[in-house]
């Protein structure tokens, strides 16, 4: 994800839902398989606050 909401403008968790509704989008069966993506090889990084966002999002529970 390139662009998510920023601090002071926007309070936390505005980054982290962010990037959760971006996973959320590409994890679409229809998002998959127009890209032609396996789900089971997806890597997910980032660079400074995004890497703390990254680690964050894979740790989260579904629910």
């Amino acid at each position: 994800m390139k662009h998510y909401r920023l601090a002071p403008q926007h309070l936390f968790p505005a980054a982290l839902e962010d990037c959760i509704f971006v996973i959320k989008f590409f994890l679409q069966d229809k998002v998959l398989a127009k890209y032609g993506v396996d789900p089971t090889r997806i890597c997910i990084s980032g660079d400074s606050s995004g890497g703390t966002l990254a680690a964050t999002v894979t740790q989260l529970k579904d629910g």
